[in-house]
């Protein structure tokens, strides 16, 4: 009986020296134990890197292995599509017509081509557009309905590991922020005031720029990419193999288009030269109604030179 009332005293004296111990290491803590702070800070910022862009990612299980049928999956699609049309103005107010409808924007536009200084000029145009996400079937479908689309492409970028990095080093650092600012209310030394802000200012460096990264990565998924390029054409491209007659009526009809810009192109030739053959047609002119009167005039003088006889 003493026996075992002696190991529960030894048991109870243990459990106390522990307890003791883990008190004295999170007072450590919360009473200014700096060196303490930075031996655990130190273990858990091994638990990241950061890449050559500045953003930040995990290297150990910190992120979950998510499944593809995930709904809160991160993907960045960006859809690529080349287009014809016969009507460039049409088509291109139909585009910002869905654009606005969609609550889209364009972040990029460039346009080709004048048909001010040239009436038969065919244009082209390149846009970058960004369309929400929910969004993006429903435009490329009226895309399709309104131009005749040689060749399309969709890409998605799977950034759903890395947002979660992300977002774990965000609350990390959350948290090692307040813990700092509250050992530098304790701070009792200058050494220890001045390592104390180095350490914080360093800690909101690096929560701006992770925050910066999540904003990204939210704008690029809630918001896809659509690079639309856009070009003018006389005849749409066929998206199926044509038959022989149609072959030959389009042959038939290019070889007269040919033919009337041959004429056309003549014609704007001519007209643009006019100021030099004109005062050149105008001379030789001049010159050959003068050869005839000189001509006419020596006959009257000299009649045997046109008959051949002496005059009498």
């Amino acid at each position: 009986m003493k026996r075992n009332i002696l190991i529960c005293l030894l048991l109870a004296a243990l459990l106390l020296t522990g307890c003791s111990q883990n008190g004295s290491k999170s007072a450590d803590v919360v009473d200014g134990g700096w060196e303490f702070y930075m031996e655990e800070t130190a273990a858990a910022n091994e638990k990241f890197e950061v890449a050559s862009d500045g953003s930040l990612y995990g290297t150990n299980t910190l992120t979950t292995d998510l499944t593809v049928t995930d709904p809160n999956r991160k993907l960045i699609r960006t859809v690529s599509m080349d287009a014809e049309t016969e009507d460039f103005e049409t088509l291109m107010a139909g585009v910002s017509e869905q654009i606005a409808r969609l609550s889209g924007y364009v972040e990029e536009q460039y346009i080709y081509g004048n048909r001010t200084s040239d009436a038969n000029a065919l244009r082209s145009a390149s846009l970058t557009i960004r369309i929400p996400s929910q969004q993006l079937s429903e435009f490329v479908s009226q895309v399709e309905r309104l131009s005749n689309v040689v060749s399309s492409s969709q890409t998605a970028e799977d950034v759903t590991l890395s947002y979660s990095d992300t977002e774990s080093r965000v609350k990390a650092l959350e948290v090692e922020r307040d813990r700092l600012m509250e050992l530098l209310e304790k701070a009792e030394t200058t050494q220890d005031l001045l390592e104390i802000e180095s350490r914080l200012t360093d800690v909101r460096y690096q929560l701006e720029s992770a925050q910066s990264q999540l904003r990204l990565y939210d704008n690029l998924v809630s918001y896809s990419t659509v690079h639309l390029s856009i070009q003018e054409v006389k005849v749409l491209t066929p998206t199926q193999e044509p038959t022989v007659w149609e072959r030959i009526s389009r042959g038939f009809q290019s070889s007269l288009e040919g033919l009337a810009d041959f004429f056309i192109n003549l014609f704007v030739l001519a007209a643009s030269a006019l100021p030099i053959w004109l005062p050149l047609v105008l001379i030789a002119l001049l010159i050959w109604c003068l050869v005839r009167r000189a001509g006419k005039k020596r006959a009257r003088n000299h009649p045997e030179d046109s008959t051949g006889e002496p005059s009498k």
